[in-house]
């Protein structure tokens, strides 16, 4: 693995926003590997009827996949971030069809690993983030990429939602990602699945490391 290291702009962005970008992570050989191994599992997934495919079994045990958690440019800041006694909790393969353009009834906006709900959202610890590798474009505004409230790792109050609303009060940001770029956000941040109004299929491949800390306070 080639050792990367976390610029301060990064660690910068990831304290103050609660996630960052990473470009240009994935070179074209590694997606197309990528893009058959997700295309093969993904063409049993039965979606009845809905525009989004979620796979999480099975993915490690791909090559390709593989890699992902052990030997791109990614990890070595996932390290900095984090430390060095991680666990991957979580792996999920994300097809996002397109749909009609039609807002849902709800977004699901929702933050990650359920500490909070234990803990409350005062003072919650940072316990892991997310890694997800852009494996199609997402340039364009609803184009399937995950929406980020920034800063909101740091609220300790849930998220607000105005009655007959779908999105929060607080701004929200869309990511215009290429293929090959990453992103990573911490267990904190509210987030949720974009909308895909393109004629694409976006395909995102996404991992959730913890640290010591989650398993310490699973023991309680």
């Amino acid at each position: 693995m080639e050792f990367v290291q976390l610029t301060e702009a990064q660690r910068q962005e990831f304290e103050e926003n609660g996630y960052f970008i990473m470009r240009s992570v994935l070179d074209e050989e590694m997606i197309d590997r990528l893009l058959e191994a997700g295309d093969r599992l993904m063409a049993s997934l039965n979606l009845n009827g809905g525009h989004y495919g979620h796979r999480r079994d099975g993915l490690v045990q791909e090559p390709a996949f593989a890699e992902l958690v052990s030997q791109t440019r990614a990890i070595p800041l996932v390290i900095q971030l984090l430390g060095t006694n991680l666990h991957i909790t979580n792996t999920a393969l994300l097809y996002k069809h397109p749909q009609p353009h039609e807002l849902p009834e709800q977004r699901g906006w929702h933050r990650d690993a359920g500490v909070h709900l234990d803990l409350g959202h005062k003072a919650c610890p940072r316990v892991g983030l997310k890694v997800a590798y852009c494996l199609t474009d997402c340039a364009v505004p609803n184009s399937g990429a995950t929406l980020f409230v920034p800063k909101s790792h740091k609220s300790g109050v849930p998220l607000g939602i105005p009655e007959g609303e779908i999105d929060p009060i607080e701004p929200y940001d869309e990511p215009l990602l290429r293929a090959g770029d990453a992103y990573f956000f911490e267990s904190r941040i509210y987030h949720t699945t974009g909308l895909n109004f393109t004629d694409k299929t976006t395909k995102i491949e996404g991992f959730r490391l913890n640290n010591d800390i989650y398993f310490g306070l699973s023991d309680f």
